[in-house]
């Protein structure tokens, strides 16, 4: 319990969950400002091509195709600059059309590669070999 201003404040346990990311406020929370933005960007490439389709007004026309093309640039970098993550994935040719079309907001959504690493489990193989500076001698014992 905490004291603020002489009155005792009294803040119940919050219940944890065995799945945080998913059912956390924060994951949930996540998961809608990508999948916003995943709209907004579909919205934006929709208006470009219709740009292309048929211009509209003049000054307007040429700032939509400035704009989709640095956005196109800025998703080519994001391409370079997440090579690796990207690396890992399944289908990789169609995640980067995705990382071309939605950017930043298709990378967040991907699993992270730290947890897919940790889910495998790791397996030693179990031998029986003796270090190489032993000799035939040491490594059997003598029935004598």
């Amino acid at each position: 319990m905490d004291t603020v201003f002489g009155l005792t404040l009294y803040f119940p346990a919050r219940k944890r969950s065995n799945v945080p990311h998913i059912t956390s406020g924060v994951g949930r929370a996540m998961k809608t400002i990508t999948r916003l933005g995943k709209l907004l960007a579909t919205l934006f490439w929709c208006v470009v091509l219709a740009n292309l389709i048929s211009p509209f007004a003049q000054p307007f026309a040429q700032l939509l195709n400035v704009a989709g093309m640095a956005m196109l640039g800025l998703h080519l970098a994001e391409l370079a600059l997440f090579k690796a993550e990207l690396g890992t994935q399944p289908q990789l040719t169609i995640e980067r059309a995705k990382v071309l079309a939605f950017g930043i907001f298709h990378i967040w959504s991907l699993p992270s590669a730290v947890a897919e690493v940790k889910a495998e489990p790791e397996s030693a193989p179990e031998t029986m070999a003796t270090p190489a500076s032993a000799s035939v001698e040491e490594a059997v014992p003598c029935a004598s």
